[in-house]
């Protein structure tokens, strides 16, 4: 009986399936709603499984960074009672993964956010005003894109090279 050749459905356990990245960026829209945060964090999360240079460490650090963007992005939605997204746009590099984090909200001034120290005293005492910091000590690099009709935040989390035997 001829066995079929590279058909990953019917490989014998012990074959390890390559995983293809995906090449494209990859787009999630959700409601500008609290509950659906948690959608956005298990969607980032599965997608950067998929990537084995990425540690298990890196992709928690990365679901904790997007978690934190989409409740900005959430919180920065105008109270206008229209309905409102948040666009959650997902992209391979050669190097890195990177996560944009896209509202609807009037946009703000990084540069004058609260922006302390993780451990300051004042913001412990506080309620909320973690997102940016810990945005900022998380991922490799976070940018901030505002315009009159929302802000983009874009998360680069380097992938590690490739080891050669």
């Amino acid at each position: 009986m001829k066995q079929s050749a590279a058909n990953p459905a019917t490989a014998p356990l012990s074959e390890p399936v390559p995983v293809v990245l995906p090449s494209k960026p990859i787009k999630l829209e959700i409601p500008a709603a609290v509950a659906y945060v948690s959608v956005a964090r298990l969607v980032v999360g599965a997608v950067a499984s998929s990537d084995s240079r990425l540690s298990e460490s890196r992709r928690e650090d990365l679901k904790i960074a997007v978690s934190e963007a989409c409740t900005n992005a959430v919180h920065a939605a105008p109270d206008d009672g229209e309905p409102h997204r948040v666009v959650v746009s997902l992209e391979f590099t050669p190097d890195s993964f990177v996560v944009d984090v896209a509202d609807e909200g009037g946009g703000f001034d990084p540069e004058t956010a609260n922006d302390s120290p993780l451990l300051d005293d004042e913001k412990m005492a506080a309620e909320g005003g973690f997102g940016i910091p810990l945005m900022r000590v998380l991922s490799d690099q976070t940018e901030f894109k505002t315009r009159n009709t929302g802000t983009t935040v874009r998360l680069v989390f380097y992938r590690p090279a490739l080891e050669v035997d």
